[in-house]
């Protein structure tokens, strides 16, 4: 069995005097619109997405009055495309492709942050990082991606021109969030990898590769954004929203009761909560990756009031016509539904 099977692992304005009913003694939401969802995820592998799972493994959809299918579409890209296509009612994706999209005049919004950091890193294997003295090095050899335009994509790009590199002096191929990525590291096609976890914590836990740049702490960010850079959030579109105010406000208490759980649980509560089919990981791999990864999750839910600034000027260098988006910026993001959330105990 391998690792990765056990592992695994717009805001608006309410009319007609509707109120957001809020989740602590009042019960769950009242008149659901949409009270069956499909969530669309990267990877059912992927901690980036991880709040979304456990709280499907915590039953707090269901305390909301939600059922709730997560479909996983094999790459953050491709749950997007699911997103604006219509096929899922919502993704856990980065919130930076909000802006992206901003400028394509695709009104989408996320309304719940679920990571305050990126969980994206470059390593390289472990042959190359033993010559490796500066990021000049890395022109001419060949990197890993989880796919063209992923977050793990851009991560690298902003990278190589903080040190003055052309993302064309370096070749990137794509190779997804799982199986397919470790494998290419230890069957030597590559020269090194960006990507997120449990990929990451797989390779550097084994040796395989060494990590040159870092997004998962505040400093790693800092060198790399500028600063913590929100990262993985829940986001729709505004049309659902608009129509589906109280369901968005049900998986928003939902997610923000989550979040909170996860700020105070144990790596091994939160292993006993992942869903079946990878949670029965190698423990202390899992572990590991955990423990590293408990910064970058979000406690509240709440995005920064500067998040679309952050995400514009990382973009813009890359990202065609993305001035498109910045009359917008401010529509994103909304902390009106995670403002709602009452307090519940877990």
């Amino acid at each position: 069995m391998s690792i990765f099977r056990k592992i695994a692992v717009v805001a608006l304005g309410l009319t007609c005097g509707l109120a957001f009913a809020r989740s602590s003694g009042a019960g769950p939401v009242a008149n659901i619109e949409k009270p069956q969802l499909q969530i669309g995820v990267g990877s059912k592998n992927g901690f980036f997405f991880l709040p979304t799972m456990v709280a499907e493994g915590l039953g707090y959809y269901k305390d909301e009055g939600l059922s709730v299918e997560i479909v996983d579409l094999g790459s953050g890209g491709k749950a997007l495309e699911a997103l604006v296509g219509g096929s899922v009612d919502m993704i856990s994706g980065a919130y930076d492709h909000v802006v992206q999209l901003r400028a394509k005049g695709v009104a989408l919004q996320g309304f719940v942050l679920q990571a305050r950091l990126c969980d994206y890193a470059v390593g390289l294997t472990k042959e190359k990082a033993a010559t490796y003295k500066s990021p000049q090095d890395l022109r001419g050899m060949k990197l890993g991606i989880s796919s063209p335009g992923s977050g793990s994509d851009m991560f690298l790009k902003l990278f190589l021109a903080k040190h003055g590199i052309k993302a064309s002096d370096v070749p990137t191929v794509a190779v997804g969030l799982g199986p397919t990525a470790v494998a290419a590291i230890r069957a030597g096609q590559l020269d090194g990898i960006a990507n997120n976890d449990p990929v990451l914590g797989i390779l550097e836990q084994a040796g395989d590769i060494k990590i040159i740049a870092d997004g998962r702490h505040d400093e790693g960010s800092k060198d790399v954004y500028g600063a913590a850079y929100p990262c993985a959030a829940m986001i729709a579109s505004e049309d659902f929203i608009k129509k589906n105010p109280n369901t968005t406000q049900a998986f928003t208490n939902a997610m923000v009761r989550t979040l909170n759980w996860m700020a105070k649980a144990k790596p091994e509560e939160v292993i006993a909560v992942m869903p079946k089919q990878f949670s029965q990981p190698d423990p202390e791999v899992t572990r590991k990756i955990l423990v590293s990864l408990k910064d970058t999750y979000s406690a509240d839910g709440i995005f920064p009031d500067n998040s679309g600034d952050l995400a514009y000027a990382a973009l813009g260098p890359y990202v065609p016509n993305l001035e498109a988006a910045k009359p917008d910026l401010a529509k994103t993001f909304t902390n009106k539904f995670v403002k709602a959330v009452a307090p519940k105990s877990n």
